[in-house]
């Protein structure tokens, strides 16, 4: 929740070097750049805001999970699914799988 953009900004970065390293390498690497909980980051800090450059320059994928919509500058760059809230019955089988050998 109190993440930077520097602190993004950073991570992407070396996502892109590593991806630029790996381009001559005879199988297909992809870097990703994946955030849980993209919805979190607090609007005053402005955190997600540098993700606007990375995703318009498309240099590495980038992955989020958000249980919260994200703003329209993000979302206009990127593919959505949205997934229906999960069922009692769905709850019970994740749990049990979980739990269960």
């Amino acid at each position: 929740r109190r993440t930077t953009s520097n602190e993004v900004e950073k991570i992407f970065k070396r996502a892109i070097t590593r991806q630029r390293s790996l381009r001559n390498i005879p199988l297909p690497v992809y870097c990703v750049v994946f955030m849980d909980e993209a919805g979190l980051p607090e609007n005053r800090l402005e955190s997600l805001k540098v993700l606007h450059y990375y995703l318009d320059r498309q240099e590495v994928s980038f992955v989020a999970i958000s249980n919260h919509v994200l703003d329209a500058a993000k979302t206009n760059r990127v593919v959505s699914l949205f997934r229906p809230k999960a069922t009692d019955q769905e709850l019970y089988e994740l749990a049990k799988g979980s739990i269960l050998p």
